[in-house]
């Protein structure tokens, strides 16, 4: 058989499929962008040691690079409905969040470091912005209630960390986790599920 009694001799059909597989939206992001919670986990598993050490090289101490990392999954999570696939991997746009976070830090940082008293401009290279505006709140006695009413797991890490200045690692080992990574999960939907909580209008169970 000569190749005109077989039109797929010499021809390359296979490219423009590939072509296609590389531009079209992964299942997985589409997932995500609907708000489905097993495809956000994946994604926070998939890009949070990458984000990590983006911010790492940016700020130096490690407790403050993972803070920022998972103030970066929450902004993502705040706005995954309204993300655009262009057919870059989405990791680019994680960190193109966690590069203006970063900028935002350093502001804050600056700005506290020019106003703030000693004790409160160290703190600069601890807690992140973001969260560090929740721990301001905590000092409200109806804040501290929302804490407590948190699950037992959401409290325990929060109390730790925030008030009992361990680190991941720490942490993981006290409460016989199995891995940092698990530990960085839990804290991630711990501080999602208080923020949410802090925000309630009084009436609508803050406190619950």
């Amino acid at each position: 058989m000569n190749q005109t009694d077989n039109p797929t001799a010499g021809a390359a059909p296979a490219a423009p499929a590939a072509a296609t597989a590389a531009t079209a939206e992964p299942e997985s992001v589409s997932r995500a962008r609907n708000g489905d919670p097993d495809a956000l986990t994946s994604l926070f598993r998939e890009h949070y040691e990458p984000v990590r050490r983006y911010l790492q090289g940016r700020v130096q101490d490690p407790a403050t690079a993972e803070d920022l990392a998972s103030e970066v999954f929450l902004r993502a999570l705040s706005h995954i409905g309204r993300y655009t696939w262009t057919g870059r991997d989405i990791g680019a746009w994680l960190t193109t969040i966690a590069r203006n976070l970063h900028t935002d830090h350093v502001r804050s940082c600056r700005f506290r470091r020019e106003v703030s008293a000693p004790d409160l401009t160290d703190r600069c290279g601890q807690v992140s912005g973001p969260d560090e505006a929740v721990l301001r709140d905590l000092a409200d006695r109806e804040v501290r209630a929302v804490v407590a009413g948190l699950p037992p797991d959401y409290r325990t890490v929060i109390v730790l960390q925030m008030w009992g200045g361990m680190s991941m690692r720490q942490i993981t080992t006290a409460m016989g986790r199995g891995s940092v990574a698990s530990t960085r999960l839990l804290r991630f939907r711990a501080m999602k599920q208080l923020r949410a909580r802090v925000a309630r209008p009084a009436g609508e169970g803050a406190v619950a």
